[in-house]
């Protein structure tokens, strides 16, 4: 009797030791691909993991009391449901596995990736603001030479033209290095504010997403990876209107290289495909048999043939039920 219930103990064990691993498989999963939603994830994990638990039960009573004929039809129904039910449970299961296991170095490697860009964006507007200012400033120096010493119809043209927009009239010998210095100090305002409000709300973004990623944050990670993605694209947008709208001339930024690699957090199927082996389907299905043992290990009813053969051998006839003999777990 002790043997029988230690043995009892180990298979239950067991089948709460796979419903702990599944519910932590589904909750990741879920958390994953519902972008950190706790609201979806909390629920659908207790649901799914409850019927689950209630039908491998429900399997254990009726093979107990299983008839000569086999299962009953709805039984047969009910294994049917909690198959299609398995389906998506080992998907969004192995979603997390594949995460954790697989993918995780692959999206820290995107995040910087995508800090890089940034960084490479803030670079480049700062490198093509300081060529033309130096191109502009060499060209207004010159242009209000030429124009105090011939006064010069071009060179006043180009005085009072974008991106100088000087009154000429006011400019002399005296104030002419004034008037460069306003000019250029100036300039360097405009070029800063289309920056720095970019700039601000980027170093937030890296920050948080670098913590995020850096920690392997779970809860926040998809969250503070989407904002750097769309913050990536939102930048570059940003920033060329904010330089053609001072230079009338077009940044050319190329972050086609920075961007091309896409996220999987959120799309399971993909990441399956992605990461087909093996070692995925092994997890899986050791959560499924430690699930199911308590059902696998409990005995079919026995009937006893020979008792009634020789019931029939002397001519008895008994309308009774099959007798059943064997124990149950």
């Amino acid at each position: 009797m002790g043997r029988d219930n230690e043995g009892k103990l180990i298979v239950s064990l067991s089948q709460y030791l796979g419903l702990i691993a599944m519910m932590s498989c589904l909750f990741l999963g879920m958390t994953y691909w519902t972008d950190g939603n706790l609201i979806a994830s909390v629920p659908v994990t207790v649901i799914l993991a409850a019927v689950i638990f209630i039908l491998i039960n429900y399997f254990i009573k009726e093979k107990v009391v299983i008839t000569r004929g086999g299962y009953r039809t709805s039984t047969i129904l009910l294994f049917f449901i909690y198959l299609a039910l398995s389906i998506p449970v080992s998907v969004i299961c192995l979603h997390a596995v594949n995460v954790e296991v697989f993918e995780k170095d692959n999206i820290q490697k995107i995040g910087k990736t995508r800090i890089a860009c940034l960084n490479m964006m803030e670079e480049v507007y700062n490198e093509k603001k300081d060529s033309i200012m130096i191109d502009w400033t060499a060209e207004l120096n010159s242009n209000i030479s030429t124009y105090l010493t011939t006064k010069s119809a071009g060179s006043k043209a180009i005085l009072e033209a974008y991106p100088y927009l000087l009154p000429v009239e006011d400019i002399n010998a005296s104030n002419k290095s004034e008037m460069i210095d306003n000019w250029t100090n100036q300039m360097n305002r405009s070029f800063d504010d289309g920056f720095n409000s970019i700039h601000e709300k980027s170093a937030q973004i890296i920050s948080k997403s670098n913590k995020a990623l850096k920690n392997w944050d779970r809860f926040s990670v998809n969250n503070q990876f989407n904002k750097l993605d769309n913050h990536v694209i939102t930048a570059k947008k940003e920033m060329d209107v904010a330089f053609i709208d001072i230079t009338r001339r077009d940044m050319n930024l190329n972050i086609s290289p920075y961007i091309k690699e896409k996220s999987l957090l959120t799309q399971p199927i993909e990441l399956f495909k992605k990461h087909l082996n093996p070692i995925s389907f092994v997890f899986i299905i050791l959560i499924q048999l430690l699930i199911l043992l308590p059902y696998f290990l409990t005995p079919k009813p026995i009937y006893n043939k020979e008792k009634k053969k020789k019931k029939r051998d002397v001519g008895y006839t008994d309308h009774s039920s099959d007798e059943i003999t064997g124990t149950s777990l």
